[in-house]
């Protein structure tokens, strides 16, 4: 199926660290040849979030793989990982915001918060036809006043002082 694919890695939660003292935990995304990545999480350690959003175009690919990976003393290193089936999401409605397992190997790695959306048309905006009509008050004239009511004020004739 064609498309446009929008991916939002919100949080995760990890249950094991990898490398020594806190974590700063990054999600690498890899669809197809394309592969992105978010900014290092920092001090997230083990509740690490992320601000990102892609589009992405999806162009018959089925599965997507979402790694939480963190830089280490001695290079990256793989908390966990999950494989996400795209065929379920697209048959599901189109948009999920799902907690995925993340596995290590044989192991639990805890999970990662995805916001996935699929826009078969390969445009993330409704079409204007969708959205309703705007709303607008009518405009309703003044008729009262809300200043209370005083005498209009009386003139003062200048006095002169002799000198």
């Amino acid at each position: 199926m064609q498309g446009l694919l929008e991916l939002r890695p919100l949080s995760a939660r990890l249950t094991r660290s990898v490398g020594l003292g806190k974590m700063s935990p990054f999600i690498r995304a890899k669809l197809g040849p394309n592969v992105w990545s978010t900014l290092p999480s920092i001090k997230g350690d083990r509740s690490p979030a992320w601000p990102d959003l892609w589009q992405v175009p999806l162009e018959g690919e089925r599965s997507l793989l979402v790694e939480v990976r963190a830089q280490g003393t001695f290079g990256e290193k793989t908390v966990g990982e999950v494989l996400v089936d795209l065929d379920d999401l697209l048959v599901g409605g189109g948009a999920a915001v799902t907690a995925f397992p993340l596995r290590n190997g044989n192991s639990d790695a805890g999970e990662v918060l995805l916001d996935i959306r699929f826009f078969p048309n390969g445009n993330a905006f409704p079409p204007q036809s969708t959205l309703p009509p705007p709303v607008f008050a009518p405009i309703v004239p003044v008729t009262t006043s809300i200043a209370p009511s005083l005498p209009p004020p009386t003139p003062v004739a200048p006095t002169l002082s002799p000198m």
